[in-house]
């Protein structure tokens, strides 16, 4: 899975890490605080969107983990889950 940052800024986005959607979060200036608001990951052939939400965050030096409230859907949601990505 490829991370990138934006330049001059704590953003990035994970490329494709569901098949065919991206997401992208923030690191704010304390160097603690994520900001990763709801955003459509990928497409269901059967449920439409999957919107991946309530999302929050920590980081430990390189390493970012999210907890994902839910892979939402327009029937219900997939679940939650978390996220382990090591930054660049």
């Amino acid at each position: 899975i490829q991370i990138q940052k934006a330049k001059g800024a704590n953003v990035y986005k994970v490329v494709s890490p569901y098949g065919k959607g991206s997401f992208a979060f923030m690191i704010k200036s304390d160097g603690k605080t994520v900001v990763c608001p709801n955003q459509i990951v990928d497409v269901s052939s059967t449920y439409g969107n999957v919107t991946m939400s309530n999302v929050t965050g920590t980081v430990s030096g390189k390493i970012v983990t999210l907890k994902v409230g839910g892979f939402t859907v327009s029937a219900g949601s997939f679940g939650s889950g978390s996220e382990i990505i090591t930054l660049p």
